[in-house]
Protein backbone atom coordinates (compact mmCIF):
# COMPACT_ATOMS: atom_id res chain seq x y z
CA UNK A 1 0.00 0.00 0.00
CA UNK A 2 2.21 2.54 0.92
CA UNK A 3 6.57 2.38 -0.07
CA UNK A 4 9.11 2.09 2.64
CA UNK A 5 9.94 5.93 2.68
CA UNK A 6 6.77 7.09 2.72
CA UNK A 7 5.56 5.73 6.18
CA UNK A 8 4.11 8.96 7.87
CA UNK A 9 1.40 6.89 8.90
CA UNK A 10 2.94 5.55 11.37
CA UNK A 11 3.81 8.58 12.87
CA UNK A 12 0.56 8.31 14.39
CA UNK A 13 -0.47 9.86 18.33
CA UNK A 14 -0.60 8.23 21.77
CA UNK A 15 -3.60 9.60 24.00
CA UNK A 16 -1.69 12.23 26.54
CA UNK A 17 -3.85 11.50 29.16
CA UNK A 18 -4.35 8.31 30.86
CA UNK A 19 -8.43 8.70 30.44
CA UNK A 20 -8.77 10.49 27.25
CA UNK A 21 -9.77 9.28 23.84
CA UNK A 22 -6.99 7.70 21.84
CA UNK A 23 -9.26 7.13 18.45
CA UNK A 24 -12.26 9.54 16.86
CA UNK A 25 -15.05 7.99 14.71
CA UNK A 26 -14.62 10.79 11.72
CA UNK A 27 -16.64 9.27 9.48
CA UNK A 28 -19.78 6.55 9.95
CA UNK A 29 -21.87 6.00 7.26
CA UNK A 30 -24.60 4.68 8.98
CA UNK A 31 -25.07 8.39 11.03
CA UNK A 32 -24.28 9.90 7.46
CA UNK A 33 -27.24 8.87 5.97
CA UNK A 34 -29.91 8.23 8.74
CA UNK A 35 -29.17 11.26 11.23
CA UNK A 36 -27.61 13.67 8.47
CA UNK A 37 -24.40 13.50 11.22
CA UNK A 38 -21.50 12.05 9.29
CA UNK A 39 -18.63 12.93 11.07
CA UNK A 40 -16.37 14.08 14.35
CA UNK A 41 -14.08 16.28 12.47
CA UNK A 42 -14.79 19.67 13.91
CA UNK A 43 -14.40 17.42 17.83
CA UNK A 44 -11.22 15.77 16.66
CA UNK A 45 -9.92 19.36 15.32
CA UNK A 46 -10.58 21.27 18.84
CA UNK A 47 -9.11 17.93 20.65
CA UNK A 48 -5.99 17.79 18.77
CA UNK A 49 -5.78 21.81 19.07
CA UNK A 50 -5.54 21.09 22.75
CA UNK A 51 -2.26 18.48 22.67
CA UNK A 52 -4.24 15.46 22.70
CA UNK A 53 -2.78 12.45 20.60
CA UNK A 54 -5.55 11.16 18.71
CA UNK A 55 -5.73 8.54 15.93
CA UNK A 56 -8.89 9.31 13.47
CA UNK A 57 -10.84 6.66 11.74
CA UNK A 58 -14.14 5.63 9.54
CA UNK A 59 -16.42 2.59 10.18
CA UNK A 60 -19.27 1.34 8.07
CA UNK A 61 -21.98 0.26 10.91
CA UNK A 62 -24.38 -1.09 8.42
CA UNK A 63 -27.79 -2.23 10.02
CA UNK A 64 -29.46 -2.79 6.08
CA UNK A 65 -32.49 -0.88 6.86
CA UNK A 66 -31.26 1.74 4.56
CA UNK A 67 -28.39 1.77 2.18
CA UNK A 68 -25.84 2.52 4.91
CA UNK A 69 -23.17 -0.52 3.99
CA UNK A 70 -19.88 0.03 2.02
CA UNK A 71 -19.60 3.67 3.13
CA UNK A 72 -16.43 4.33 5.15
CA UNK A 73 -13.67 1.93 5.94
CA UNK A 74 -9.94 1.52 6.55
CA UNK A 75 -6.82 0.83 4.82
CA UNK A 76 -4.36 -0.94 6.94
CA UNK A 77 -0.25 -0.66 6.25
CA UNK A 78 0.84 -4.13 7.98
CA UNK A 79 3.87 -6.17 7.37
CA UNK A 80 1.57 -9.19 6.96
CA UNK A 81 -2.59 -10.36 6.36
CA UNK A 82 -2.62 -11.75 10.06
CA UNK A 83 -4.98 -10.99 12.61
CA UNK A 84 -1.81 -10.13 15.01
CA UNK A 85 0.20 -7.85 12.74
CA UNK A 86 -3.25 -5.75 11.67
CA UNK A 87 -3.71 -5.20 15.01
CA UNK A 88 -0.67 -4.50 15.98
CA UNK A 89 -0.86 -1.73 13.31
CA UNK A 90 -4.59 -0.13 13.83
CA UNK A 91 -3.28 0.55 17.33
CA UNK A 92 -0.33 2.36 16.47
CA UNK A 93 -1.98 4.17 13.39
CA UNK A 94 -0.85 2.32 10.89
CA UNK A 95 -3.99 3.40 8.64
CA UNK A 96 -5.77 5.33 6.60
CA UNK A 97 -9.35 5.95 6.23
CA UNK A 98 -11.76 6.36 3.45
CA UNK A 99 -14.90 5.91 1.51
CA UNK A 100 -13.07 5.69 -1.91
CA UNK A 101 -10.42 7.44 -2.81
CA UNK A 102 -6.46 5.71 -2.14
CA UNK A 103 -4.07 7.52 -0.49
CA UNK A 104 -0.72 6.01 -1.92
CA UNK A 105 1.61 7.99 0.30
CA UNK A 106 2.46 10.69 2.27
CA UNK A 107 5.81 12.10 2.75
CA UNK A 108 6.92 15.93 4.64
CA UNK A 109 10.07 17.38 2.36
CA UNK A 110 11.24 20.25 4.54
CA UNK A 111 8.08 22.55 4.46
CA UNK A 112 6.38 20.88 1.29
CA UNK A 113 4.23 17.37 1.65
CA UNK A 114 3.90 15.23 -1.51
CA UNK A 115 0.65 13.29 -1.12
CA UNK A 116 0.26 10.11 -3.77
CA UNK A 117 -3.05 9.48 -4.34
CA UNK A 118 -5.99 7.97 -6.79
CA UNK A 119 -7.28 10.40 -8.98
CA UNK A 120 -8.59 13.26 -6.68
CA UNK A 121 -9.80 16.95 -7.21
CA UNK A 122 -8.71 18.12 -4.12
CA UNK A 123 -5.97 17.87 -2.17
CA UNK A 124 -6.29 19.69 1.43
CA UNK A 125 -3.66 20.06 4.72
CA UNK A 126 -5.37 20.59 7.95
CA UNK A 127 -3.68 21.86 10.92
CA UNK A 128 -4.62 23.83 14.13
CA UNK A 129 -8.33 25.27 14.11
CA UNK A 130 -9.32 26.48 10.58
CA UNK A 131 -5.83 26.77 9.29
CA UNK A 132 -5.69 24.66 5.87
CA UNK A 133 -3.84 25.06 2.36
CA UNK A 134 -5.47 23.02 -0.81
CA UNK A 135 -4.97 22.66 -4.01
CA UNK A 136 -7.65 21.38 -6.72
CA UNK A 137 -8.21 20.56 -9.67
CA UNK A 138 -8.65 17.73 -12.16
CA UNK A 139 -7.29 14.08 -11.37
CA UNK A 140 -4.62 14.36 -9.20
CA UNK A 141 -2.74 11.61 -8.57
CA UNK A 142 1.05 13.40 -7.50
CA UNK A 143 0.70 16.91 -5.83
CA UNK A 144 3.33 19.27 -3.81
CA UNK A 145 1.90 21.14 -1.24
CA UNK A 146 3.99 23.90 0.40
CA UNK A 147 2.95 23.87 4.36
CA UNK A 148 2.70 27.38 4.01
CA UNK A 149 -0.04 29.31 7.07
CA UNK A 150 1.23 25.36 9.04
CA UNK A 151 4.61 25.57 8.83
CA UNK A 152 4.43 26.50 11.90
CA UNK A 153 2.03 23.73 13.70
CA UNK A 154 3.66 21.06 15.56
CA UNK A 155 0.98 18.50 13.08
CA UNK A 156 -0.87 18.32 9.75
CA UNK A 157 -3.31 15.94 8.22
CA UNK A 158 -4.04 15.45 4.83
CA UNK A 159 -7.90 14.86 3.39
CA UNK A 160 -8.22 14.47 -0.80
CA UNK A 161 -11.75 14.21 -2.24
CA UNK A 162 -12.60 12.50 -5.60
CA UNK A 163 -15.05 13.92 -8.27
CA UNK A 164 -17.06 11.77 -6.31
CA UNK A 165 -16.92 13.88 -3.45
CA UNK A 166 -16.22 10.92 -1.41
CA UNK A 167 -12.86 11.47 1.11
CA UNK A 168 -9.90 10.06 1.94
CA UNK A 169 -7.68 10.97 5.09
CA UNK A 170 -4.89 10.36 7.61
CA UNK A 171 -4.22 9.98 10.63
CA UNK A 172 -2.47 13.38 11.98
CA UNK A 173 1.26 13.01 11.15
CA UNK A 174 3.84 14.68 13.52
CA UNK A 175 5.98 17.06 12.33
CA UNK A 176 8.38 15.66 15.03
CA UNK A 177 8.12 12.08 12.79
Amino acid sequence: MISGGLNLWIASFKATKQNSASSVFEMQHGCALGAARPDGFAIADLLLAEGRELSLCATDDAHFSEPDHFGGWVMVRAPENTPKALLAALKTGGYYSSQGPELRGIALEGDTVRVESSAVISVILQGKGSAAVALHGHSITRSHIALGRLANHDWFRVTVIDAAGRHAWSNPISRDA
